[in-house]
């Protein structure tokens, strides 16, 4: 299978144990061809660097509520301001507090929660694939051939 055929979006994981959302996700990321893959915020720094990541944070719960203020110090933060990452936050909480930063950016998504799971992986399959598209489309037009000068009469 081509590299360039296989999509993932990785789901940030802070807790000892996977959530039953992200069991949820995954079956509906499957169905659209995208694999969700569990990633520790320690293991952020060991991705290829020339690429841009998608990532997803699920905060719906007091103990991951708290751990997104160190992950944003940490991670987070420096990674929208470099362009590294393309950040969905998935919150019943409020919208992260700075997040004015990355609007010329179009790097950070809040979908607030409650959501449907279904609803949710569609909003961001739509855009994850959009920003996929428009970063393998050629920004410019077709280069100006000119004709060729035939010396030979």
């Amino acid at each position: 299978m081509n590299e360039s055929n296989i999509h993932h979006i990785f789901y940030l994981q802070v807790t000892s144990e996977l959530s039953l959302a992200y069991f949820d996700m995954a079956e509906y990321f499957r169905k659209i061809n995208i694999i969700l893959v569990p990633i520790e915020p320690e293991n952020l720094n060991k991705l290829d660097k020339e690429k841009k990541h998608h990532l997803i944070y699920l905060r719906n719960n007091l103990e991951t509520g708290e751990k997104y203020e160190s992950l944003r110090k940490s991670y987070i933060d420096s990674g929208l301001l470099s362009g590294k990452y393309f950040f969905y936050d998935l919150s019943s909480f409020s919208i992260m507090n700075g997040s004015e930063k990355f609007d010329k950016k179009n790097c950070y998504h809040f979908i607030p929660l409650p959501d449907n799971i279904k609803s949710i992986v569609m909003k961001i399959g739509l855009t994850y694939f959009n920003e996929v598209n428009s970063r393998e489309a050629w920004p410019g037009g077709k280069r100006a051939k000119l004709p060729s000068l035939n010396t030979n009469n």
